[in-house]
Protein backbone atom coordinates (compact mmCIF):
# COMPACT_ATOMS: atom_id res chain seq x y z
CA UNK A 1 0.00 0.00 0.00
CA UNK A 2 1.48 3.58 -0.95
CA UNK A 3 2.33 6.08 1.95
CA UNK A 4 0.65 9.32 1.19
CA UNK A 5 2.52 12.11 3.12
CA UNK A 6 -0.98 14.24 3.93
CA UNK A 7 1.64 17.57 4.54
CA UNK A 8 2.89 16.92 0.83
CA UNK A 9 -0.24 15.75 -0.81
CA UNK A 10 -1.78 19.28 1.02
CA UNK A 11 0.71 21.58 -0.72
CA UNK A 12 0.78 20.07 -3.82
CA UNK A 13 -3.18 20.28 -4.42
CA UNK A 14 -2.63 23.88 -3.07
CA UNK A 15 -0.43 24.82 -5.76
CA UNK A 16 -1.93 23.01 -8.54
CA UNK A 17 -5.32 24.70 -7.35
CA UNK A 18 -3.68 28.44 -6.56
CA UNK A 19 -2.76 27.91 -10.68
CA UNK A 20 -5.82 26.70 -12.19
CA UNK A 21 -7.94 29.30 -10.55
CA UNK A 22 -5.31 31.82 -11.75
CA UNK A 23 -5.65 30.90 -15.20
CA UNK A 24 -9.68 30.56 -15.46
CA UNK A 25 -10.12 33.87 -13.90
CA UNK A 26 -7.58 35.34 -16.81
CA UNK A 27 -9.67 32.81 -19.72
CA UNK A 28 -13.11 34.25 -18.03
CA UNK A 29 -11.71 37.81 -17.64
CA UNK A 30 -12.88 37.81 -13.94
CA UNK A 31 -11.38 40.17 -11.51
CA UNK A 32 -8.91 38.59 -9.57
CA UNK A 33 -8.13 38.93 -6.68
CA UNK A 34 -4.80 37.43 -4.64
CA UNK A 35 -6.23 36.94 -1.26
CA UNK A 36 -9.08 35.63 -2.40
CA UNK A 37 -7.43 32.94 -4.70
CA UNK A 38 -5.03 31.58 -2.14
CA UNK A 39 -7.94 30.80 0.02
CA UNK A 40 -9.90 29.28 -2.65
CA UNK A 41 -6.75 27.16 -2.90
CA UNK A 42 -6.74 26.05 0.84
CA UNK A 43 -10.51 25.07 0.74
CA UNK A 44 -9.49 23.21 -2.85
CA UNK A 45 -6.40 21.24 -0.77
CA UNK A 46 -8.28 20.43 2.04
CA UNK A 47 -11.40 19.59 0.02
CA UNK A 48 -8.56 16.96 -1.59
CA UNK A 49 -7.35 16.03 1.62
CA UNK A 50 -10.93 14.76 2.80
CA UNK A 51 -10.81 10.85 1.14
CA UNK A 52 -7.56 10.68 2.29
CA UNK A 53 -8.02 11.25 5.80
CA UNK A 54 -12.02 10.02 5.78
CA UNK A 55 -12.23 7.43 2.87
CA UNK A 56 -15.78 7.43 1.81
CA UNK A 57 -15.67 4.05 -0.10
CA UNK A 58 -17.19 4.83 -3.24
CA UNK A 59 -15.59 6.50 -6.21
CA UNK A 60 -19.37 8.07 -7.17
CA UNK A 61 -19.36 9.83 -4.09
CA UNK A 62 -15.51 10.95 -3.90
CA UNK A 63 -16.44 12.64 -7.57
CA UNK A 64 -19.41 14.61 -6.32
CA UNK A 65 -17.26 15.91 -3.26
CA UNK A 66 -15.02 16.79 -6.08
CA UNK A 67 -17.05 18.80 -7.50
CA UNK A 68 -18.71 20.41 -4.55
CA UNK A 69 -15.51 21.47 -3.00
CA UNK A 70 -14.96 22.74 -6.85
CA UNK A 71 -17.61 24.99 -7.08
CA UNK A 72 -16.70 26.18 -3.16
CA UNK A 73 -13.44 26.90 -4.80
CA UNK A 74 -14.78 29.33 -7.98
CA UNK A 75 -17.22 31.32 -5.44
CA UNK A 76 -14.96 31.90 -2.92
CA UNK A 77 -12.19 33.00 -5.77
CA UNK A 78 -14.37 35.21 -7.77
CA UNK A 79 -17.52 36.21 -5.40
CA UNK A 80 -19.66 35.05 -8.06
CA UNK A 81 -23.11 36.76 -7.70
CA UNK A 82 -24.80 34.78 -10.71
CA UNK A 83 -25.56 31.04 -10.71
CA UNK A 84 -25.40 30.68 -14.38
CA UNK A 85 -21.90 31.95 -14.60
CA UNK A 86 -20.81 30.28 -11.68
CA UNK A 87 -21.96 27.04 -13.26
CA UNK A 88 -19.71 28.39 -15.95
CA UNK A 89 -16.98 29.16 -14.22
CA UNK A 90 -16.89 25.81 -13.20
CA UNK A 91 -17.21 24.07 -16.01
CA UNK A 92 -14.12 26.17 -17.18
CA UNK A 93 -12.27 24.87 -14.23
CA UNK A 94 -13.09 21.68 -15.01
CA UNK A 95 -11.68 21.39 -19.03
CA UNK A 96 -8.75 23.18 -17.62
CA UNK A 97 -8.03 21.09 -15.06
CA UNK A 98 -8.11 17.80 -17.89
CA UNK A 99 -5.87 20.07 -19.97
CA UNK A 100 -3.24 20.32 -17.41
CA UNK A 101 -3.15 16.78 -15.92
CA UNK A 102 -3.32 15.76 -19.99
CA UNK A 103 -0.26 17.86 -20.41
CA UNK A 104 1.93 16.53 -17.08
CA UNK A 105 1.28 13.23 -18.09
CA UNK A 106 2.52 13.32 -21.31
CA UNK A 107 5.65 15.64 -20.26
CA UNK A 108 6.06 12.86 -18.11
CA UNK A 109 6.22 9.75 -20.52
CA UNK A 110 8.78 12.01 -22.34
CA UNK A 111 10.96 13.30 -19.92
CA UNK A 112 12.14 11.80 -16.33
CA UNK A 113 11.90 15.19 -14.42
CA UNK A 114 10.53 15.31 -11.02
CA UNK A 115 6.42 16.01 -10.53
CA UNK A 116 7.07 19.72 -9.34
CA UNK A 117 9.22 20.49 -12.38
CA UNK A 118 6.60 18.43 -14.30
CA UNK A 119 3.75 20.34 -13.38
CA UNK A 120 5.26 23.83 -13.75
CA UNK A 121 6.42 22.90 -17.32
CA UNK A 122 2.56 21.77 -17.98
CA UNK A 123 1.20 25.09 -16.34
CA UNK A 124 3.70 27.38 -18.49
CA UNK A 125 2.92 25.53 -21.61
CA UNK A 126 -1.13 26.17 -20.86
CA UNK A 127 -0.57 29.79 -19.46
CA UNK A 128 1.45 30.65 -23.08
CA UNK A 129 -1.54 28.82 -25.43
CA UNK A 130 -3.75 30.92 -22.80
CA UNK A 131 -1.88 34.24 -23.63
CA UNK A 132 -1.90 33.66 -27.27
CA UNK A 133 -5.61 32.79 -27.31
CA UNK A 134 -6.19 36.35 -25.78
CA UNK A 135 -3.81 38.03 -28.05
CA UNK A 136 -5.25 36.45 -30.47
CA UNK A 137 -8.79 37.47 -29.39
CA UNK A 138 -7.91 41.67 -28.58
CA UNK A 139 -6.25 41.44 -32.44
CA UNK A 140 -9.62 40.08 -34.30
CA UNK A 141 -11.64 42.93 -31.60
CA UNK A 142 -9.61 45.31 -32.57
CA UNK A 143 -7.52 44.82 -35.92
CA UNK A 144 -9.49 44.75 -39.38
CA UNK A 145 -8.39 44.50 -42.90
CA UNK A 146 -9.11 47.28 -45.14
CA UNK A 147 -9.55 48.12 -48.41
CA UNK A 148 -9.03 52.28 -49.53
CA UNK A 149 -9.63 53.16 -53.07
CA UNK A 150 -7.59 56.20 -54.13
CA UNK A 151 -6.94 58.06 -57.57
CA UNK A 152 -7.83 54.16 -59.15
CA UNK A 153 -5.62 52.44 -57.22
CA UNK A 154 -7.29 49.51 -54.59
CA UNK A 155 -4.69 49.65 -51.17
CA UNK A 156 -5.11 46.70 -48.87
CA UNK A 157 -3.85 47.16 -45.76
CA UNK A 158 -4.18 46.40 -41.63
CA UNK A 159 -6.02 49.25 -39.72
CA UNK A 160 -6.21 49.14 -35.76
CA UNK A 161 -9.74 50.81 -33.90
CA UNK A 162 -8.78 53.60 -31.68
CA UNK A 163 -11.73 54.45 -29.97
CA UNK A 164 -10.15 57.32 -28.83
CA UNK A 165 -9.24 58.74 -32.65
CA UNK A 166 -12.08 61.74 -32.97
CA UNK A 167 -10.49 63.43 -35.75
CA UNK A 168 -12.49 65.19 -38.70
CA UNK A 169 -11.85 67.10 -41.30
CA UNK A 170 -13.06 70.55 -40.26
CA UNK A 171 -13.89 71.49 -43.96
CA UNK A 172 -15.92 68.79 -45.07
CA UNK A 173 -16.64 66.55 -42.24
CA UNK A 174 -14.87 63.00 -43.25
CA UNK A 175 -13.72 60.67 -40.62
CA UNK A 176 -9.46 61.03 -40.74
CA UNK A 177 -7.87 57.76 -40.90
CA UNK A 178 -3.88 57.87 -39.65
CA UNK A 179 -1.75 55.69 -41.77
CA UNK A 180 1.70 55.32 -42.18
CA UNK A 181 3.38 58.27 -44.78
CA UNK A 182 6.38 54.64 -45.36
CA UNK A 183 3.91 52.51 -46.00
CA UNK A 184 1.44 54.59 -48.76
CA UNK A 185 3.92 57.02 -50.22
CA UNK A 186 4.26 54.60 -53.31
CA UNK A 187 0.63 55.46 -53.86
CA UNK A 188 0.95 59.36 -54.06
CA UNK A 189 1.66 61.67 -57.03
CA UNK A 190 5.64 62.49 -56.97
CA UNK A 191 4.18 66.47 -56.32
CA UNK A 192 2.26 65.26 -53.10
CA UNK A 193 5.56 63.45 -51.82
CA UNK A 194 7.96 66.64 -51.78
CA UNK A 195 5.58 68.56 -50.49
CA UNK A 196 5.06 66.23 -47.40
CA UNK A 197 9.09 66.44 -47.06
CA UNK A 198 8.85 70.06 -47.25
CA UNK A 199 6.38 69.98 -44.71
CA UNK A 200 8.58 67.70 -42.26
CA UNK A 201 11.47 69.85 -42.74
CA UNK A 202 9.85 72.99 -42.40
CA UNK A 203 6.59 72.39 -40.10
CA UNK A 204 4.73 74.57 -41.88
CA UNK A 205 2.09 73.80 -45.24
CA UNK A 206 2.52 75.39 -48.66
CA UNK A 207 -0.64 76.34 -49.40
CA UNK A 208 0.85 78.21 -52.49
CA UNK A 209 2.15 75.03 -54.42
CA UNK A 210 -1.30 73.51 -53.36
CA UNK A 211 -3.48 76.55 -55.02
CA UNK A 212 -0.28 76.60 -58.32
CA UNK A 213 -0.67 72.86 -59.00
CA UNK A 214 -4.93 72.38 -58.17
CA UNK A 215 -4.46 69.90 -55.51
CA UNK A 216 -7.81 70.20 -54.06
CA UNK A 217 -7.77 66.79 -52.61
CA UNK A 218 -5.21 67.26 -50.15
CA UNK A 219 -6.29 68.54 -46.41
CA UNK A 220 -4.06 69.57 -43.33
CA UNK A 221 -5.78 68.06 -40.08
CA UNK A 222 -4.98 69.94 -37.13
CA UNK A 223 -4.79 67.35 -33.82
CA UNK A 224 -3.46 67.33 -30.12
CA UNK A 225 -2.12 64.79 -28.07
CA UNK A 226 -1.54 64.43 -24.62
CA UNK A 227 1.34 66.82 -23.19
CA UNK A 228 2.14 68.15 -26.42
CA UNK A 229 1.73 70.88 -28.63
CA UNK A 230 -1.27 71.26 -31.03
CA UNK A 231 -0.08 70.35 -34.53
CA UNK A 232 -0.81 69.45 -37.93
CA UNK A 233 -0.53 66.53 -40.44
CA UNK A 234 -0.93 65.89 -43.98
CA UNK A 235 -3.92 64.04 -45.26
CA UNK A 236 -5.82 62.89 -48.83
CA UNK A 237 -9.52 62.28 -49.10
CA UNK A 238 -9.46 58.71 -50.34
CA UNK A 239 -12.44 57.64 -52.86
CA UNK A 240 -13.67 55.13 -50.58
CA UNK A 241 -12.69 52.86 -47.29
CA UNK A 242 -14.29 49.24 -46.65
CA UNK A 243 -13.68 47.68 -43.52
CA UNK A 244 -13.86 44.07 -42.83
CA UNK A 245 -15.18 42.83 -39.84
CA UNK A 246 -15.61 39.75 -39.22
CA UNK A 247 -18.44 38.48 -42.14
CA UNK A 248 -19.26 41.50 -42.84
CA UNK A 249 -17.66 44.51 -44.58
CA UNK A 250 -18.78 48.03 -43.35
CA UNK A 251 -18.44 50.49 -46.36
CA UNK A 252 -17.50 54.19 -44.93
CA UNK A 253 -17.58 56.03 -48.28
CA UNK A 254 -14.77 58.67 -48.25
CA UNK A 255 -12.82 59.62 -45.62
CA UNK A 256 -9.18 61.38 -45.55
CA UNK A 257 -5.94 59.48 -44.40
CA UNK A 258 -3.31 61.49 -43.18
CA UNK A 259 0.11 61.16 -43.08
CA UNK A 260 2.49 59.86 -39.70
CA UNK A 261 6.20 60.69 -40.76
CA UNK A 262 7.14 57.76 -38.17
CA UNK A 263 5.90 54.39 -38.17
CA UNK A 264 3.99 53.33 -35.06
CA UNK A 265 2.92 49.67 -35.42
CA UNK A 266 5.57 47.70 -34.08
CA UNK A 267 4.33 43.96 -33.86
CA UNK A 268 0.83 44.32 -34.37
CA UNK A 269 2.08 44.77 -37.77
CA UNK A 270 -1.07 47.66 -38.79
CA UNK A 271 -0.50 50.41 -40.91
CA UNK A 272 -3.63 52.48 -40.29
CA UNK A 273 -5.36 53.47 -37.31
CA UNK A 274 -9.12 54.06 -38.08
CA UNK A 275 -11.49 56.75 -36.51
CA UNK A 276 -13.88 55.60 -33.70
CA UNK A 277 -16.84 55.40 -35.91
CA UNK A 278 -15.66 54.34 -39.30
CA UNK A 279 -16.84 50.84 -37.74
CA UNK A 280 -19.87 51.12 -36.11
Amino acid sequence: MATVYLDLYIMENFCVDYALLHIVGSVMQLGKNRKRLLGAALIGAAGAALPVVLPVGSEVLTQLLWCAVGMVMVRAAFCLPDIRLLFHTFFVLVIVSFLLQGIVEWLGRHSSFPAPILFFAGYAVLDGVRRFCVCQKRKRETIFPVEILYRDQRIRASALLDTGNELRDPLTGLPVMIGEYGAFSRYLPDGYKRLFERFCESGTADYQAMSDNGWSDIRWISYKTIGHQPAMMMGVICDRVQVRTGQKTADCGKAVLAFAAQPFSGKEGYTVILQNNMVH
